[in-house]
């Protein structure tokens, strides 16, 4: 595949992890860390649940999606469906797309690319939602967790304080309307606890 993202400046100014990926990617492929909305860069191509080193931080060139125009300071999103950056405020972005960070110059669709400071944030939030629970679901991968107020654009961080008899691990959070939909790597069962905080992101 194409390459996604390009290094803009090399040096100390780049964080990076050792990650294992469930499928195989590419050398500069855009992915995220499972069960979180955080966007990590593959350093070299890696074949699936092979463990390599992923770019946390650092100025990026990013493919920029046809029809889109990014200015400098707006918060970008990798359109997964599409392999291309979109305006955070774009009307096709979806609770799916990874939230990339901040444009550190003006991109347009015409020029194809815009640099990104990975996992930058430069929009103010506040925290909309704090609680508790409990899983009740018996069968299936998913809790539904009714939170009012909740929107598909806001931005959960869910963490376990206790993942029960069967040492079930969170794989993905996402906010809707209403709520939360958490999905476990098995049923989540009567017995699994979990603390979460909620953030909405102002334009």
């Amino acid at each position: 595949m194409a390459t996604e993202a390009v290094c803009k400046i090399d040096g100390e100014k780049y964080e990076s992890i050792k990650y294992a990926n469930s499928s195989s990617v590419s050398a500069g492929e855009v992915t995220t860390v499972s069960g979180l909305n955080k966007a990590i860069i593959a350093h070299d191509s890696y074949d699936a649940d092979a463990t390599g080193l992923y770019y946390t931080r650092g100025i990026f060139r990013v493919s920029l999606d046809s029809g889109e125009s990014v200015s400098q300071g707006d918060m970008v999103v990798w359109d997964v469906s599409e392999n291309a950056a979109i305006n955070s405020t774009s009307t096709s972005r979806i609770t799916t797309d990874i939230l990339l960070g901040m444009a550190v110059a003006d991109g347009t669709a015409s020029g194809g690319y815009v640099d990104v400071a990975i996992n930058e944030v430069s929009e103010p939030g506040y925290i909309v939602a704090v609680g508790a629970g409990t899983t009740t679901a018996t069968s299936g991968y998913t809790q539904n967790v009714a939170v009012t107020g909740l929107t598909s654009n806001d931005i959960p961080c869910v963490t376990i304080r206790n993942n029960g008899s069967d040492n079930r691990t969170l794989e993905e959070q996402v906010c809707c309307a209403g709520g939360m939909t958490l999905t476990f790597s098995s049923a989540p069962g009567t017995d699994l606890t979990y603390n979460y905080m909620v953030m909405r992101v102002t334009a």
